[in-house]
């Protein structure tokens, strides 16, 4: 559980360097339900 929210930051903060914002929220998405 400690673990997760520093995943999830890292994986926004990736998205938001490589690719549009509206691929990040998609990304966010996928991400959150996956988890």
């Amino acid at each position: 559980m400690s673990n997760m929210p520093k995943v999830k930051i890292g994986i926004v903060a990736v998205s938001r360097d490589c690719f549009p914002e509206s691929l990040s929220v998609n990304r966010r998405n996928i991400t959150c339900q996956t988890f």
